[in-house]
């Protein structure tokens, strides 16, 4: 898996990809959601600090295999659902971790460090 550009998003989130193994890495979570497609994960390290519970994916608890087929199964059985979620990732995905956006964010950062400390 790679970056997706946001310009070249292949297909819609109504369509339905999954991963090969539940995600557990927030850069690969966001590379799927930039692609539009739902993302069911496991709640653990930084993914719960993307992934908002039913809002723009799905969490599962770690080692949950019940959870983690009752969360993909929901997402096949209802493509209004898988197309709710992978439109709310993509659309956090965007507005946060855009190039444009996250370049703006670390010169903020950064200014208000140099601030700080009265460097500048």
């Amino acid at each position: 898996m790679g970056f997706c550009p946001f310009s070249r998003r292949a297909g819609t989130p109504s369509s339905c990809g999954l991963s090969r193994s539940p995600l557990v890495d927030p850069i690969e979570c966001s590379s799927v959601q930039a692609a539009g497609v739902p993302v069911v994960a496991t709640s653990v390290g930084g993914v719960p600090e993307l992934i908002e519970d039913g809002k723009n994916g799905c969490l599962v608890p770690p080692r949950d295999v019940d959870a983690l087929v009752t969360q993909i199964r929901a997402l096949l059985c209802d493509p209004g659902l898988r197309n709710r979620i992978g439109s709310a990732g993509f659309t956090r995905v965007r507005d946060h971790f855009a190039p444009a956006q996250m370049i703006a964010s670390f010169t903020q950062l950064y200014d208000e460090l140099l601030a700080a400390t009265g460097t500048r």
